[in-house]
């Protein structure tokens, strides 16, 4: 009977299992490698139109090896981000048999913060049954509103270290990074800048519109951001003092324009003085 549990997993209970040598360590790890090499290639995406409307998306796309090796328990894997997507007013597409794109819309701040962490706790007996890696994922989101801008600081902590094989002495045989391809992007209206804070950051690349971070697996990673937008509060404010601005200039405008016709008119209706004659 074919085991629930996907590739990855079994391998890891599987290292674990046999005692170690030094060769029968190297050997297992390259055939590892060698069947793993580029299984999944999986993109976590935000995207921030405005204060008011974003996007969470998720992009999963399933090597040839994994899916023809694993393909029952892929699935399995795939219809429980479908499910999880589903309880949060999300939809997926399916691009291909291989590739699956969840999309999961949001409003403000706070309800990013709270669909980011909500998707990615997971539902346990979900996992249990497809038989996921154990990641965590925990986002926060802080705003301050620069009169005409908002400023916002993004933090995001990923703990990939279930993604990795080591040895019952917790040495890593395979890299992660040849097992799957991570990343997170980050769009927003006037781009992003990224930041390097603490011995878990990794850096950023900036993109078009934004940044993508390539995650490590196999450890846990720290990405921090800065992005600006356009406060609608401020720009609504703005928008309204110029109004009064230019009503009140207007008004003046065409009480002074008023005042002229009046006085040209009193001068027209005014007859004109004969100069008096000078006598001979």
């Amino acid at each position: 009977m074919p085991s629930k549990l996907p590739l990855l997993p079994r391998l890891q209970s599987w290292l674990r299992a046999i005692p170690f040598g030094k060769l029968r360590s190297l050997l297992l790890a390259s055939v590892a490698a060698l069947m793993l090499c580029g299984c999944v290639d999986y993109e976590v995406g935000v995207r921030f139109n405005n204060q008011h409307s974003g996007e969470m998306t998720q992009t999963v796309k399933l090597g040839d090896r994994l899916a023809a090796i694993n393909g029952l328990s892929a699935q399995q894997w795939i219809d429980s981000l479908d499910a999880r997507a589903l309880k949060l007013k999300g939809k997926t597409q399916r691009l291909s048999s291989q590739e699956i794109q969840v999309k999961i819309p949001f409003t403000t701040s706070q309800n990013f913060v709270q669909t980011f962490n909500r998707f990615f706790a997971g539902q346990p007996a979900a996992a249990t049954l497809a038989g996921e890696p154990d990641v965590h994922a925990q986002v926060h989101l802080d705003q301050a509103n620069w009169l005409l801008i908002l400023r916002s600081h993004l933090r995001l902590d990923i703990d990939l270290r279930s993604l990795g094989i080591s040895s019952p002495e917790e040495t890593v045989l395979v890299n992660p990074g040849n097992l799957i391809n991570l990343d997170f992007r980050l769009d927003a209206p006037w781009g992003a800048t990224s930041k390097l804070r603490g011995d878990q950051a990794i850096g950023g690349e900036a993109v078009p519109g934004g940044m993508v971070w390539h995650l490590k697996p196999g450890q846990i990673n720290h990405v921090e951001a800065y992005f600006w937008m356009p406060s609608p509060l401020g720009l609504s404010s703005l928008g309204l003092i110029g109004l009064v601005v230019g009503a009140s200039y207007l008004k003046q405008w065409l009480e002074a324009r008023r005042s002229a016709e009046l006085r040209s008119q009193a001068e027209a209706k005014t007859p004109a003085k004969t100069p008096a004659k000078t006598p001979a």
